[in-house]
Order: C-alpha cells, then sequence, then structure tokens
C-alpha cells in the first residue's frame, strides 16, 4: 500500500510538470501554515504572500496523506484565493474524515495559470487535546467515586454514634457481664449489636455499648 501511496502523490505532481516547464517561478509563497479543529473535522490554513506588484488570483488542491494509515491520499479542492500585490491572504481547507490521532502529510499545490505552481509540503500532529482532557476527567472523577464508595462501608462499620461507646469483647464477656458493669439492661446491647440468639460474644469483637447511665468499668456501683 505505501507504494501504491507514493505512486498516487507522484501522479499528482506530474499533473503540473506541463504547467512548470518554461513558465517564471511564482511570486506566491506560504507565509504561515495552521490547523485546528474538534474530532474527525480539521481546517488547514495557509497565509499566502504575494511578492509580485499585480493581484494574484489562484486556485489548486490540498493532497492529504494519513502516515499511519493505508488508504490512499485525500484530495480537497481549493477555489479561488485573490492575493493582493504585495499583500497577503489565507486560504483556508477543511477536512472532515481526518483521523483523531496520528500524523498527517499535506501538500497544497495552487497555480495562478500565468506562473509556475506553487507546492507546498507541511506535516502535522493531530491529537484530541479537548477529548483527551475530557476522558482524563471523566476517569480521574469515576476512579475517586469508586474509592469513595469502597471506603464507604468500612467508613460506616468504624463510625461510632454519639450515644455509644465502642468496645472490645474480652475473655468470660457476656451480654449479662457487661450491662451489669455499664450499668444498662443486656436488652439494649442486644439491640444496640443486633445480636441473635443465644446471644454469645467473639472475645476480640468490637461492639457498641449504649451510654444510657453509663458507668466506668471497674468502679464500684453507688450505694
Amino acid at each position: 500500500m505505501r507504494i501504491i501511496r507514493v505512486l498516487a502523490l507522484f501522479a499528482i505532481l506530474a499533473g503540473l510538470a506541463p504547467a512548470v516547464g518554461a513558465q517564471e517561478p511564482t511570486p506566491i509563497s506560504v507565509a504561515a501554515v495552521r490547523h485546528h479543529g474538534e474530532g474527525v473535522d480539521r481546517v488547514f490554513e495557509f497565509d499566502l504572500a504575494n511578492a509580485g506588484d499585480a493581484p494574484v488570483t489562484t486556485r489548486g488542491r490540498l493532497v492529504v496523506i494519513n502516515v499511519y494509515d493505508a488508504s490512499l491520499p485525500v484530495t480537497i479542492p481549493v477555489g479561488d484565493i485573490v492575493v493582493p500585490a504585495r499583500g497577503q491572504a489565507t486560504a483556508s481547507v477543511r477536512w472532515g474524515d481526518a483521523p483523531l490521532v496520528g500524523q498527517a502529510r499535506v501538500l497544497l499545490v495552487l497555480n495562478d495559470g500565468r506562473h509556475a505552481s506553487l507546492v507546498e509540503s507541511r506535516s502535522f500532529w493531530i491529537f484530541p487535546f479537548v477529548e483527551a482532557a475530557a476522558f482524563a476527567g471523566i476517569a480521574a472523577f469515576v476512579a475517586v467515586l469508586t474509592l469513595g464508595l469502597m471506603r464507604l462501608p468500612k467508613f460506616l462499620k468504624t463510625r461510632v454514634p454519639s450515644n455509644m461507646t465502642p468496645y472490645v469483647v474480652e475473655f468470660d464477656d457476656t451480654v449479662v457481664t457487661l450491662a451489669s458493669r455499664f450499668d444498662v439492661s443486656w436488652q439494649d446491647i442486644v439491640r444496640a449489636n443486633r445480636l441473635k440468639p443465644p446471644y454469645e460474644l467473639k472475645e476480640g469483637r468490637r461492639i457498641l455499648i449504649p451510654k444510657h447511665g453509663l458507668r466506668r468499668p471497674g468502679s464500684a456501683p453507688d450505694a
């Protein structure tokens, strides 16, 4: 496919040969080149300068080659451009089927019918900066949201209500002994921790003790 593309490009240049033969050099030159656009819709802009003493009306075509694609070159017509004497004009060419990412080589061919053709070759890198930034922002938001959702159950599990006191079950602890130690009913401990019969407590388990009538462990009961 690369050979076919090269041959196609040579065919385009060969079509210029009769016009280039004995004609004078063109007074038109390319002063600046720009390209912009969104997605597959790209715009190439060429600032043309006229070094002659008379205005020049020129037309031609833009040949676009996608460097990393096996497709044939794309030819886009360029309408009449009037470049004033000793002045400048801008040629704007739209490429509506550009790749989202890649390198494009463009060949601008212009001729006014009196002078030799202008042939200007340039290369452009095409990268969707806006789309990439939007994708990165969305990806970062999703990552943060996912991390937050993953941490939420653990946060809710470790969160202690203001009317509860966390306690780690020790050996031989029961709801009855803890109720007596903390001066609350054993039913409150069962309800606070959603315990099921026979209400056994596993050593090392973290439970919540209601603060109703709470007194410090080991303190003597009121007389």
